[in-house]
């Protein structure tokens, strides 16, 4: 009985280091899928943020095209700016265009 008392004790510290162990995997698992969301969350963000531009540049050029002396567009940028320039900052730009033909 004394050699099944000292296996039953090693295998009970084994099983406590798995326990442990798998416990700790899945946390990490867990903090992995909230990363890989936030991720995908930031890149729609991102993506759509750079549609709206897009359009907005667009417009902008339909009308420098159709003749507007005086074209104003204003860019955000926000704290999750993929850019990095002037973080929470408002830009505006203004373009004067003369009109030769």
């Amino acid at each position: 009985m004394d050699e099944y008392e000292v296996l039953q004790k090693e295998l009970q510290g084994l099983f406590t280091v798995y326990d442990e162990r798998f416990r700790n995997l899945q946390w990490l698992k867990a903090q992995l899928d909230g990363f890989r969301v936030a991720k995908q969350q930031k890149h729609e963000e991102v993506q759509h943020r750079m549609r709206s531009l897009q359009r907005q540049f667009h417009e902008e050029e339909v009308k420098i095209l159709h003749g507007v002396d005086m074209v104003s567009f204003q860019v955000e940028n926000d704290e999750t700016s993929e850019i990095g320039d002037l973080e929470g900052q408002t830009k505006y730009h203004n373009i004067t265009i003369s009109q030769t033909w």
